[in-house]
This record gives C-alpha cells, structure tokens and sequence, in this order.
C-alpha cells in the first residue's frame, strides 16, 4: 500500500482553488451535519496520464449525476460490499459527502472549503471510507484510481504535513481488504495537527479520481471537524485505586508517552502536579518534523454535580462505592488522594412497580396467555412485564383450571330398523346441562339416555356444559346403519339336542315375512316347502325331515323369498349342512 502524508509539496495534483470561495470560516458544517453543502466548493472534470502523473482537466463548478452527494444514516451501507458492513456515514455524524463516481472512471471530483484555527480549534480530525477498483493488468500505477486530501492556506501554499494520498499501485494497499476487483478501507480516523497556525484560515481540498484508462471506479465517503489539540482526562475524579486515564487526540500512527507507554490512552497514578508528555506521529509520516508533542500536568479539580434520578423498585443508583435503593436526598463526597473533590447532591425517587392481581377461571385444555407467558395449569403465578421506558409491573394471577369429562355411547354398527340406545354421562366434574343432538337438530334436553331407530348413517352428539359454565364437552357416537336383510345359518343339527335344531330365517323388524323357503336335496328333489311365515320363528323352520322321516347328514340347498316393509321383496339362496 501507499497510504502516505507528506511534509511538503502535493502528489495529489489538484487544480487551484476555485475563484469566489472566499474567506468563509465554514468550522460549523466540516461535517456535513447540516444536511447541505453550505460553505463548500464543489468541481469536477477528466484525468489524463501527463508525463506519467494524472492531469486534472477540464475543469468544471458545482456537480453532475450524483458524482458528490449528502448521505445520511437512514441510508444504510454502501451497496458495492457484502464482505462487511461499510455504513454511509461514519458513527461520529449524521451526515457524510459521497465524493466520486461509483461507476465507470476518467473523471475527478472535488470538495473544498475554508476554516479558522482558533486556540479551541487545533486539530483538523477527518473520517473516510474509500472504495477503488482495480485493473492489475492493463493500467500502470500512475493511472490508477485515488483519493487524497490536502490542506493549503488562502495563497495555495501547502502546510507542513498537511496532506494525505492514496492510489492503487497493482499491490494490496497496507491496511485495505478486497472483493473482487475492489480494493476498499472501512472507517479511519486521521488528524492534523494546526497549532501553528492559529489566528489563520486555512483550505481544505478533497478528490476523488478514477482511473486515466479503461474507466474504473474510485469514491469515498468523507466527514471532518476541529477539535482542541490536547490531552484530555477521562474523568473528572480518579478511580477508586487513584488511577487517572489520560486520552491523546484520535486519529494518529504512534503514541509515545514520557512514562514508556505506546497507547492513545494512558492510566497513571494520579499525582498533584505531575507532567506527561505524549508524542504523536501521524499516518506514514515521512520526515520526524511532522511529529508533534502534547503536554499535561495533573490539576485539582473541584466539581459540584446535582443529580435528579428516578428507578424502579429493586433496582439501584450507585454514586463511586455507594449504592442507594431508597426515596431520598443524599450528598456523596469523593475525594481522590489530594487530586479531585467531588461533591454529587442526590435527588433520587425509587418508583413502586405497579401491581395487578387478576384471577383466571378456564376450562382445562384451554391456556391463560399474559404477555409472553403461557399458563396451562392452576396455580399462582407472579409474572414480570418489561415496560420501555418506565418501571416493570407485576401480574400477581390466581389461575384455575376446571375439569370436566364426559363419554358416550362407543361407534355402533345396526341393521335398518333397529333401535338403538344412547347413554352419555359425566366421567369428572360437575355437569350443569346435558343433550343429545343430531347434525340437524337437538333430540332431547337435560337428558343422557335416549333410544333412536336410525335408517342411515349419522352422528349423535352427547353434549355437557359445566355448572359453572366454564366448561362444554362433546363426545360422538357413530351409528352405521347396514340394509335390511335375513340371515340363514349355513348348517344345522336335528337331533335330541333342541340348540340349532332347526333351520329358519333371523330378521330384524325391516322384514314383514318369509314369502317361501324350499329346501332340495343334492338331486334336486324338493323336501320341504313353507310358505307366509314369520321371520326368526323357529317354529317354521325346517326339522331336517321329509314326511315326518328323518333325512340323512349331507349337503342341502335352500330357496327362499322375504317380504320388507317397504314392500320389497328380496331373494336368498345357499347351502345349507345337516349335521347328525
């Protein structure tokens, strides 16, 4: 990489300032954090290799197609990377310049603008975050994109150390990552010492340029403000173990304290009167004379703090080692080995977190939701609410669950015609209501039995309700209702034994009569014949004889027609073994 300051001279090559800029102290808004360009100069144009260094042509004011641009944080990150996060703006600001065209080069952009130094405005501290893309083989080092910035005086002489310079050279650049074919730096801080020049107002120049060849890319993002060059102490007080953190401007290379110590931070032990000293070496400095020392000497300071707090109950406001967790005035004073007095006068208010007690009354299998909690079981709960911004409140919940059980008849299987029984009843629990009910209607009230003669297939329901009202329970029976038929046995036994000694018909009340049953021998011979009889009646079966005769054992045939009552009639034929 080469990322470098430089004592004197310009290797950016920047055009003259633009006329009409003035003698403008433009210190309120380095940092774009007005939204606007108020108090800049802006200018673009073409980069050409001259004599082997980039030529800033065609020189134009004001801006085109977004080539300088006001960014802001709702904006977000820059689109180009995904490898991490490179935010529009910097964390120090609101607001940030764009300055650069994020497609295609041959152009520069610039920004300018003027400051006074002041004693309380020494350090010209700016933030960048530089994008350049890179063409390994077919521009030289010189044709490269860059990004540089540059601070003069009002007759355009450049300042001692005043200005920073960055190009691609085909080379990973020290302290950049890349993506592809860009080379970019997150976020940086730098700074430059102005002390010398107080009483003066001083230019600004930042560029931004894309490549001289092919068209590639080069943008930053940039902010800037004045602060004091000074070393500033962290806090008023020492430590509790009289230990004082010392912190030297952000922004610079190397930190070198008188005490050996090589951090922009330095704790020490706090002694009244002590010097330290920090010497500071900016961004690839080239020459020692852009070195610069800082100085300070430990004082006593007296501070008076008046403190109004509020908290929540539970919680607790601590003062150095004191901890308060009461309603109450209090004066704390901290006094740190002869170094800090530090009176803090306490108005605290400890705020009551508010509570709500509420009893919850459900029907087990259901859930009481409060918040984020979700009850499914009875008991006391004492629940937590996180409110934003003010103090948590509490949910004291008495929560019951009523239990209520109830079972019907099981799934049935009938013949058409058939009745049917239904029973419900309560299993668990103290009913308050019961009813069966069809899809369509309701069959009865505060009832649990009933007797039904379904002809087609259907759902009951045995519905209870609690006697407090909590609680309804449904349970289902299903009824299959199997057509109207006449069953015959395939075998019978006429013998002394009256069990199954007879062959006949069992029906259900769907058949008006058996019309005929004939009975055949295996030849065919008829050897019996009834007809116009009742169904499931033994009594006009057939006993296994012929004219009073018994038959012998074997393989029979049967005929026989049945009359429904529907007036339908229906025939039945098979075997039928007469077993002796």
């Amino acid at each position: 990489m080469n990322t470098f300051l430089k004592m004197c001279g310009t290797l950016c090559l920047i055009l003259p300032y633009l006329i009409g800029h003035g003698q403008v102290d433009n210190t309120n808004n380095l940092g774009f954090e007005k939204g606007t360009f108020e108090g800049w100069t802006l200018s673009y144009g073409n980069v050409k290799l001259i004599n082997n260094r980039i030529d800033y042509q065609n020189s134009q004011n004001g801006t085109i197609q977004d080539r300088h641009l006001i960014v802001s944080k709702s904006q977000g990150n820059d689109p180009k990377i995904n490898m991490e996060a490179i935010p529009m703006v910097s964390k120090e600001g609101n607001y940030a310049m764009r300055i650069g065209k994020t497609v295609n080069g041959n152009t520069w952009e610039r920004a300018s603008t003027t400051f006074k130094i002041t004693a309380d405005h020494t350090l010209f501290q700016y933030h960048f975050a530089v994008l350049l893309q890179e063409d390994v083989n077919r521009h030289s080092q010189p044709q490269k994109p860059g990004f540089s910035l540059k601070i003069t005086d009002l007759a355009g002489t450049q300042i001692t150390c005043g200005d920073f310079d960055v190009q691609l050279e085909g080379n990973l650049l020290a302290g950049f990552k890349v993506q592809g074919d860009i080379e970019y730096k997150n976020w940086t801080t730098e700074a430059i010492d102005l002390r010398q020049h107080v009483g003066k107002t001083l230019k600004v120049e930042v560029t931004a340029h894309g490549c001289t060849g092919q068209g590639h890319f080069g943008y930053a993002y940039f902010d800037a403000e004045l602060l004091k060059s000074e070393i500033k102490q962290a806090s008023i007080c020492p430590d509790i173990n009289g230990k004082i953190t010392l912190l030297a401007p952000d922004g610079f290379e190397k930190y070198q304290w008188s005490n050996g110590s090589q951090n922009k931070a330095l704790s020490a032990q706090a002694v009244l009167g002590e010097p330290f000293k920090v010497t500071i070496t900016p961004f690839s400095s080239l020459d020692a004379a852009c070195n610069f020392s800082l100085y300070y000497t430990v004082p006593f300071k007296t501070t008076n703090t008046n403190l109004k707090e509020a908290i929540c109950d539970g919680e607790n406001f601590k003062i150095d080692d004191e901890v308060y967790k009461t309603t109450g005035k209090y004066t704390k004073i901290i006094s740190r080995g002869r170094i800090c007095d530090s009176t803090v006068n306490l108005d605290l208010l400890v705020n009551t977190l508010p509570k709500i007690n509420v009893i919850f009354n459900k029907c087990e299998g259901e859930s009481v939701t409060i918040r984020d909690s979700i009850i499914k079981t009875s008991g006391n709960y004492r629940i937590r609410i996180q409110r934003a911004g003010k103090c948590d409140s509490i949910v004291n919940a008495d929560v019951n669950f009523e239990k209520l059980e109830i079972k019907a008849t099981d799934n049935q299987s009938i013949t058409i015609g058939d009745p049917i029984l239904l029973v419900g009843e309560t299993v668990t629990g103290v009913e308050g209501s019961t009813r069966w009910l069809s899809a369509t209607q309701e069959l009865c009230n505060a009832c649990h039995n009933i007797t039904l003669e379904p002809i087609f297939d259907q759902n009951y329901y045995f519905e209870t309700v609690s006697q407090t009202g909590l609680c309804k329970r449904t349970d289902t029976t299903s009824i299959k209702v199997v057509p109207c038929t006449v069953h015959f046995p395939d075998s019978f036994s006429s013998n002394s034994d009256p069990l199954n000694a007879k062959f006949f018909g069992f029906g259900s009340k769907c058949v008006s009569k058996i019309l005929s049953l004939i009975v055949f021998d295996r030849w065919g011979k008829q050897v019996f014949f009834t007809e116009n009889i009742l169904v499931s009646d033994e009594n006009f079966g057939w006993d296994g004889k012929k004219d009073g005769r018994e038959l012998s054992a074997g393989l029979y045939t049967f005929v026989a027609k049945a009359q429904l009552l529907d007036g339908s009639i229906e025939q039945f034929k098979g075997p039928i073994n007469l077993l002796r």
